[in-house]
């Protein structure tokens, strides 16, 4: 395979009910963008689903808000059970009583992939794009392709490892590289500047954000006052929060959203763990990666160390195999060990220079951009195919 899938396919000759599902809020933006894409080849398009505020943007009619169902780590996700335990059967019955043209699944594993197993009775089209573990190349393949009608996939191994079974299996590249652009040159004389990606999740921001502050003051210190910070705020987060957050960053500037107008004035990034690092890699910027949890998630997290132990928790260092960019997560991602690294990033510009090189390999191992309009291409064209039902799941 030489690269992700492309082409446009004529709209179906009707309008059609599409139902998406999206929990994170990365999800909700990758989505929302396959929705823009599809009402192009199907103008007459009707769009609900469960989602956040990018897919109500985009026109769907949201049947459950899904901004507060994520969770980090078990004892999190217990907290949330009742929101979801509730709106589970609400969506299935809708559907059910309901059954749409397409449903499009995104990302959101845990129930997702709950999900595709109760629908495979019901008259429609199923289309998973970013299916679970898609990043992790030793993942088992499981019975997802036998639930589903098409799977979208960012990656090519995962691709390579769910063809096979019912579902037609595409690789459409990765939809961070839709919102990368081509960096600037630098004005001469800007400032030293730093990015601050304090994540997409309330808990997540709230643990970093102290030690964001206490690397930007140290670090201050060392580079004399001359430092810029830029802090990339999530549309997800609350603002009482980032009130909170101005009170300890007070002379940092603040962007809406992880844009690449930012990352490109950045000279260096630290970054919470999760989807943003991949945006940061798109960018070039050289990067710290971290990650927190809260004290009384320490036993879980030290027994998943143990039970599943994984050599990175960066996607750049696990899409290459490598430790190309430092990484601290736990109880060893304390300020002195990240400043120490930041500031190596910013001083010496062979260190900034050598993870340049390993993050253009990752953005290379991404594909090429128009990962959403792939996705609403094979929309349309599994919406010219007769819809399917198949036997229940063996229990």
């Amino acid at each position: 395979m030489t690269g992700p899938s492309s082409g446009v396919i004529d709209a179906p000759p009707r309008s059609v009910r599409l139902f998406v599902v999206a929990g994170e809020p990365s999800g909700d933006r990758h989505a929302a963008a396959v929705v823009r894409e599809l009402r192009h080849l199907v103008p007459e398009l009707k769009v609900e689903g469960v989602g956040g505020q990018a897919l109500r943007d985009a026109g769907a009619r949201l049947l459950a808000d899904s901004t507060r169902w994520t969770a980090i780590g078990v004892l999190d996700a217990l907290r949330r059970v009742p929101r979801i335990a509730w709106n589970y059967p609400r969506i299935l019955r809708h559907l059910v009583q309901n059954p749409p043209d397409a449903v499009l699944l995104v990302d959101f594993g845990a129930f997702n992939a709950r999900l595709a197993r109760r629908l495979r009775t019901v008259l429609t089209r199923i289309l998973y794009y970013i299916p679970p573990r898609c990043w992790d190349r030793t993942a088992a393949r499981g019975d997802l392709l036998d639930l589903v009608d098409a799977i979208a996939t960012p990656f090519p191994w995962s691709a390579e490892r769910l063809r096979g079974g019912r579902a037609r299996v595409e690789w459409v590249g990765h939809p961070v590289l839709d919102h990368c652009s081509e960096a600037a040159d630098k004005p001469a004389g800007s400032p030293t500047t730093l990015a601050l990606l304090p994540g997409s999740r309330p808990l997540e921001a709230r643990l970093l954000l102290p030690l964001y502050a206490q690397v930007v003051n140290a670090l201050s210190e060392r580079l004399g006052g001359s430092l810029r910070v830029l802090v990339c705020w999530a549309p997800s987060l609350p603002a009482w929060q980032r009130d909170r957050a101005r009170a300890l960053l007070p002379s940092a500037e603040w962007v809406d959203g992880v844009t690449s107008d930012a990352l490109h004035r950045a000279d260096a990034a630290i970054v919470c763990s999760g989807t943003a690092t991949l945006e940061v890699a798109c960018a070039g910027t050289p990067m710290v990666i971290v990650y927190r949890v809260p004290w009384w998630q320490m036993p879980e997290y030290q027994l998943r160390k143990r039970l599943t132990p994984l050599p990175f928790i960066g996607l750049p260092n696990i899409l290459l195999g490598r430790a190309a960019v430092p990484e601290f997560h736990g109880p060893a991602a304390a300020a002195p060990r990240v400043t120490d690294e930041v500031t190596r990033l910013l001083t010496q510009p062979v260190a900034a220079e050598a993870q340049r090189r390993a993050l253009a390999e990752v953005r290379a191992a991404l594909g090429t951009p128009g990962a959403a309009r792939r996705t609403a291409a094979m929309l349309a064209a599994l919406l010219r195919e007769p819809a399917r039902v198949y036997p229940p799941a063996v229990a």
